[in-house]
């Protein structure tokens, strides 16, 4: 039998195989997504977005909407990361329900974008009745539906909700943007994160404001 194939790490002089290489290409894309979203809030704190932006706030959350998908685990029996099934399709889906307070700012930082070889697409939804298809719901506060009806009709889907400064919890996604000192952070809800069957990482839940506990295993909410 022949050698196994080895790979070199740069600068290192140590040769690897192709299954610890492909552990830290996952590691270093990883950290990657997380020192992106880390940028994003450092931005919004330091008060820095770019002039031309006609609003700031909604360009900070719109790169949130894309940049949270790397620390979210779908459901196994959804399938591949990032629940890339027949219910999704081939693409990964960013929905709007209601009024788009976007326009074409999400649209432009996803194009070409790619989530798991899969294509990001922008998916505007004028009313909401189980939002198949959609990864991402964003869950605008202005819309022809209250985001508490929303929220009921996709509650135990796999889908990452955000709503948008919800004042009540029936109302609040898993993700809600809420506004601090000018800058735009967001806190997490593990129970509906939980009910959706979505598991969310430690280092997201790291740079959130507040997370809501998820109840024990086995106990009803």
């Amino acid at each position: 039998m022949g050698q196994p194939y080895l790979m070199p790490v740069s600068g290192t002089g140590l040769l690897i195989g192709p299954i610890l290489w492909a552990g830290l290409v996952r590691a270093t894309v990883a950290g990657a997504a997380l020192a992106a979203l880390a940028m994003l809030m450092t931005v919004a704190q330091t008060g820095s977005a770019r002039a031309q932006q006609p609003d700031p706030a909604s360009a900070e959350k719109a790169s949130y909407l894309y940049k949270l998908a790397p620390f979210v685990q779908w459901p196994p029996e959804s399938g591949a990361d990032y629940a890339l099934t027949a219910y999704h399709g081939t693409t990964f889906n960013i929905c709007i329900a209601g009024r788009d307070p976007f326009g074409t700012l999400i649209d432009d930082a996803v194009r070409g974008l790619m989530i798991t070889d899969r294509p990001v697409i922008v998916r505007r939804m004028h009313m909401v009745s189980d939002a198949a298809g959609c990864h991402v719901l964003y869950i605008s506060p202005d819309g022809p539906q209250q985001p508490v009806e929303i929220m009921n009709l996709v509650r135990e889907r796999p889908i990452l909700t955000v709503t948008d400064g919800s004042d009540t919890p029936a109302s609040t996604g898993i993700i809600d943007f809420i506004e601090t000192g000018g800058n735009i952070r967001f806190r997490v809800d593990l129970a509906k994160a939980q009910a959706a069957g979505l598991g969310i990482s430690s280092k997201l839940l790291s740079l959130a404001v507040s997370v809501a506990p998820a109840p024990p295993v086995g106990t009803e909410e």
